[in-house]
C-alpha cells in the first residue's frame, strides 16, 4: 500500500504551479506526486508541464466548455480519487496551484493524521492550511481541540466549511466509505458532507497555506474588471519563505489554545504591507487594503449581484 501521494490541480499559472510543485519536492520526501492540470493553454505552463512529465505524472483533465469559476476542478478531484483507489493508496493530499508546502511533512504528523482518524470515525478529511485572519474573532470563539488533541473542529458559528474542503489530507477508504463522489463546487460537496454528518478536522500544526494576493482566472478568462481590480491590488506571485528551525519550534511548542494564523506564523517578502492577507482574485483583493478599495469592492460585488 502506498501512504500518501499528493496531487497538485492546475491551471495556466506557471510560477505559482512551479512553486507549488519544488515546495512539495522539498518538504513531502516520502509523498508520491501527481498533477493534475486543467487544460491550460498558456505556454509556458505547457512547456513546464511536459518538462517535469519525465519525472512525475502528469493527468488532464477532460475539456469541458462549460466549466464554472473553478474549472474542472472537482471533476479533477474525483479522477484523483480514483487513482489512488486503483493504486491502494491509504492517503491523499490535494494541493490548489497557489498553494505552497511551507515546512517538512515529518512522520509525527503522519503518526498525528492517524490519532486524527482513530479519534474521529465520521472525518475523512483533515485541513492543512493556516486559518485566514479576515474573520479572526469569529474563528477564534468558535473552534475547539478534537478527542485527539490534533485537531479543531468548527462550531456552526464559525467561519467558512466545516466539513468538507477542496484541499487537505484525505483518508482514501474512508471517503468511499463516507461519501463516494464529489459534487460539482465546494459549497455543495460542504452541504452533503455535512447532511452525512461528516466533520473536517483542521490540523493544529498547519503546513501549506495558499499565496496571498494572486492573480486569478474566471471562468477560465481575463475579463477587463478581473484585470482592474488585479492591477488595483497588486495582484502577484508572492512566495513564502520554509520555516527556519527557530520558527518551526514556535509553531509546534505554542499552546494549542492559540489558533495558527497565517500572517503570524509566514513570511513572504515582497508582499505589500498588510495587517491580513486575502487569497482571493479579482474584487476580493481589495479588501485587505480596507478604505476605498474596500468600498469599491463592496460596490462592484453588490452590483454584480444585481445584475446576475
Amino acid at each position: 500500500m502506498i501512504k500518501i501521494r499528493a496531487y497538485v490541480f492546475s491551471y495556466n499559472r506557471c510560477d505559482f504551479l512551479k512553486n507549488c510543485v519544488e515546495s512539495l519536492l522539498r518538504n513531502t520526501k516520502d509523498c508520491e506526486l501527481v498533477v493534475i492540470d486543467d487544460c491550460s493553454e498558456d505556454p509556458e505552463t505547457v512547456r513546464y508541464l511536459d518538462a517535469i512529465s519525465t519525472r512525475y505524472r502528469v493527468l488532464y483533465s477532460k475539456k469541458n466548455q462549460k466549466c464554472q469559476i473553478n474549472g474542472g476542478l472537482h471533476e479533477n478531484m474525483m479522477m484523483a480519487f480514483n487513482d489512488a483507489k486503483i493504486d491502494s493508496v491509504e492517503y491523499v493530499f490535494f494541493v490548489q496551484d497557489d498553494m505552497q508546502v511551507t515546512r517538512e511533512l515529518s512522520t509525527r504528523d503522519f503518526d498525528n493524521f492517524e490519532m486524527f482518524f482513530s479519534k474521529n470515525k465520521k472525518s475523512m478529511q483533515l485541513s492543512l492550511s493556516f486559518f485566514k485572519s479576515h474573520k479572526r474573532q469569529e474563528v477564534v470563539r468558535n473552534i475547539y481541540l478534537d478527542d485527539s488533541g490534533y485537531a479543531y473542529l468548527k462550531t456552526d458559528g464559525c467561519p467558512g466549511t466545516k466539513s468538507f474542503s477542496d484541499t487537505g489530507v484525505f483518508k482514501v477508504d474512508r471517503f468511499f466509505n463516507l461519501y463516494g463522489h464529489i459534487l460539482k463546487g465546494e459549497d455543495e460537496n460542504e452541504k452533503s458532507a455535512r447532511d452525512k454528518g461528516l466533520r473536517m478536522g483542521v490540523y493544529v500544526f498547519p503546513l501549506v497555506m495558499w499565496l496571498p494576493l494572486p492573480v486569478a482566472y474566471r471562468l477560465k478568462k481575463k475579463s477587463l474588471p478581473l484585470l482592474f481590480f488585479e492591477k488595483l491590488g497588486n495582484a502577484g506571485f508572492y512566495p513564502y519563505c520554509d520555516f527556519n528551525n527557530s520558527d518551526l519550534q514556535s509553531l509546534l511548542s505554542r499552546d494549542l489554545e492559540s489558533a495558527p494564523f497565517a500572517e503570524e506564523y509566514l513570511v513572504c517578502p515582497g508582499l505589500p504591507s498588510l495587517k491580513v492577507w486575502t487569497y482571493g482574485g479579482g474584487e476580493s483583493l481589495l479588501y485587505a487594503y480596507g478604505g476605498w478599495r474596500r468600498a469599491l469592492a463592496r460596490t462592484y460585488s453588490f452590483l454584480n449581484k444585481l445584475i446576475i
